[in-house]
């Protein structure tokens, strides 16, 4: 995984973007975090659509440095989606973006807050988010987040 994400950077790193061009795809980027994002919210398009994103070959990571693929990831948020689970609501904002060719890389603050199937909501999560996206044929596709807890 890192080999490849290695050899993505320093490739992409060779492309050059106009103004323009930089702009759109940015624009396209932060349309499909946000889209990603709201997936599993009571408005959303649920676990599928959250799936929808993610790349073949993704992995979470989780604090403490457990990992899962794409596989697991979509089994645990089917599961938790199915039993009634929502988002409820969610504050991010995108601390850092950079984008270099068909590859991009996302810092995210994020507070969510979850419902539970009677609508209880728990306690919010609050922490950083790191991303790394693949331009697909005009689409973005999630490869890798990394979702760390803020310590206090």
């Amino acid at each position: 995984m890192q080999t490849l994400l290695m050899g993505l950077l320093a490739t992409s790193t060779i492309l050059v973007q106009t103004g323009s061009e930089r702009s759109a795809a940015e624009t396209e980027l932060r349309q499909a975090i946000d889209e990603f994002s709201e997936a599993m919210s009571e408005k959303g398009f649920g676990w599928e659509g959250h799936a929808a994103f993610l790349h073949e070959d993704y992995t979470r990571c989780y604090n403490g440095g457990a990992t899962v693929d794409r596989a697991k990831h979509i089994a645990g948020i089917r599961q938790w989606w199915e039993a009634g689970n929502r988002v409820q609501k969610s504050e991010r904002r995108i601390e850092y973006l950079k984008i270099s060719g068909d590859v991009a890389v996302v810092r995210i603050a994020i507070i969510e807050h979850h419902a539970d199937p009677a609508g209880e909501v728990s306690e919010a999560f609050d922490g950083h988010v790191s991303q790394v996206w693949l331009r697909n044929q005009e689409e973005w596709e999630l490869l890798s987040n990394e979702v760390i807890a803020r310590r206090e």
